[in-house]
């Protein structure tokens, strides 16, 4: 149903995929070893990045590949239909607007934002976020934090981000927090959707306590075919 980029901008401009602060995780050297040194993922050139090898981890048949780049995962996601949420790797409190305006550009050449969800590194930058509601009333967002950051006027801030096209979701910190009562109540009294973004194995998923959350919305990772593997669960289950 949807795909989430984690993305960032190298220095000549591109804007390209990629998860952690540094890219010893996915890439390798040129012959396939890993690499020794820590290189960060950010203040790169692009050339600086293709200089090393982004596919032979996941095979020999993908030995070569270059950087992935967002806007190559934007076209497929429109090709598959996939919704596609937005992830800035840092926070967008100091990232300039005209950087923004390559992104909503970059989405809107594929139909991205209709159905998209962004969220800022830090689970917050309301008010950048206020630059993608400005362009598209039916963008959604994630908003994330302690339970203690929900206050009154932090709420009333979230609620700026909503319209009657779009929809707002929200997680609880440190990463891994399961919502609480006083949490859920929270959601459903502000029009909020629960977000999981925690389950991370095929145990993890598939366990009763996965599902008595409140979720609106699961994203998982490391699991092929998420809904064929769950259905197949769950029809083991009825007797």
């Amino acid at each position: 149903d949807r795909i989430r980029f984690t993305f960032r901008r190298t220095t000549d401009g591109y804007w390209f995929c990629c998860h952690d602060d540094t890219i010893n995780n996915v890439a390798r050297n040129m012959d396939g070893t890993e690499i020794s040194e820590t290189i960060s993922a950010n203040n790169q050139t692009l050339a600086t990045l293709n200089s090393y090898d982004w596919g032979i981890k996941y095979g020999s048949k993908y030995a070569g590949a270059t950087v992935p780049l967002l806007e190559d995962g934007l076209k497929y996601a429109a090709i598959y239909n996939l919704g596609v949420t937005l992830h800035f790797s840092n926070t967008l409190d100091n990232m300039a607007t005209e950087y923004l305006d390559e992104i909503i550009e970059m989405a809107d050449k594929y139909g991205i934002l209709d159905n998209a969800i962004v969220l800022s590194g830090d689970g917050k930058s309301i008010a950048k976020l206020g630059h993608f509601k400005d362009h598209n009333p039916r963008t959604s967002y994630y908003i994330g934090g302690l339970e203690t950051w929900f206050t009154e006027e932090n709420i009333t801030s979230i609620k700026t981000l909503q319209t009657e096209f779009n929809k707002v979701y929200v997680q609880l910190y440190p990463w891994g927090t399961a919502p609480t009562d006083s949490f859920r109540a929270i959601a459903k009294e502000n029009n909020f959707i629960l977000y999981d973004s925690i389950t991370m194995s095929e145990p993890d998923l598939l366990n009763l306590n996965t599902f008595n959350k409140g979720y609106g919305l699961m994203q998982v990772n490391n699991v092929y075919m998420i809904k064929d593997t769950v259905r197949r669960w769950a029809n083991g289950l009825i007797t």
